[in-house]
């Protein structure tokens, strides 16, 4: 059994899989196989099938997409029958249980040699680039002065603020929809990176009211010790279009946040 047989007939039937030969308007590039965009969201990947949990916002645009929920659901695929995976600034969204299910998904779907690249805030630069006044956060200022988003659009967002928005967001204190009233401030820098997070991340939980929400920093050595415990062997800290696997060197990928980024490929063999 192949990739379709596990797929609804509707699915089957719109071709929703992605299967034999993509080639870009340049054909400088073909996209071969079987690829899959997992939180696809608003990306759409020429070549990639996207699986996401079903939304109004899907249904009104008429997108298609496969639906999937990364907590309860195994990867729609038979074993060894996927080339790429792509999953871009998601796991931040999600608990360490759920994550490792995932990357354990990902590994026994995809064939030898295939990859899986994911996207997700990187924590410790974020870290380090909130350590000090400088300038870096700037295109972060939308946010903060969106009132849908924050308590109160006049009220300048500290250094700490930005970094807590970043790592976990139910803890910010300038969000509209906190749910711990946990005490910070820039002093925060003066201590250790493990330190400060332990404090920063109490209590997150993910909460389907709030999906959107940052609940788990990532960093390389914590994605990475993730990924070999999943089965990975081959786990790379890759770069913004730095992709191993040629067929997400594309510009339609990495296109979100690439300035506070961690960019990861795990191969599979």
């Amino acid at each position: 059994m192949g990739l379709l047989s596990k797929a609804p007939r509707f699915v089957k039937s719109a071709g929703l899989f992605a299967r034999g030969e993509w080639r870009n308007r340049a054909g400088r590039r073909s996209r071969r196989g079987v690829n899959l965009n997992v939180g696809s969201g608003r990306q759409e990947i020429a070549g990639f099938t996207s699986l996401d949990l079903d939304s109004d916002w899907y249904r009104e645009r008429g997108r298609k997409f496969l639906e999937y929920n990364m907590i309860t659901d195994e990867l729609p695929c038979d074993n060894g029958t996927v080339d790429n995976i792509y999953c871009s600034h998601v796991i931040e969204h999600l608990p360490n249980d759920v994550v490792l299910r995932f990357l354990s998904e990902a590994h026994r779907v995809l064939r030898d040699g295939g990859t899986l690249r994911i996207a997700c805030p990187d924590a410790e630069f974020l870290w380090e680039v909130s350590s000090f006044p400088n300038g870096y956060w700037k295109w972060r200022d939308y946010w903060f002065s969106n009132p849908a988003q924050a308590t109160d659009p006049s009220t300048r967002a500290r250094r700490s603020d930005y970094f807590v928005r970043e790592v976990a967001t139910p803890n910010c204190a300038l969000y509209r929809n906190r749910r711990n009233e946990l005490a910070y401030d820039d002093s925060i820098f003066d201590r250790d990176f493990d330190s400060a997070m332990h404090t920063i991340g109490a209590g997150l939980e993910f909460t389907a009211e709030f999906p959107g929400d940052h609940i788990n920093a990532w960093t390389f050595s914590k994605l990475n010790d993730f990924a070999k415990s999943a089965g990975f062997t081959k786990v790379i800290r890759s770069k913004s279009g730095g992709s191993v696997s040629e067929i997400m060197q594309h510009e339609d990928f990495d296109r979100t946040c690439p300035q506070m980024s961690l960019y990861v490929d795990l191969v599979k063999g």
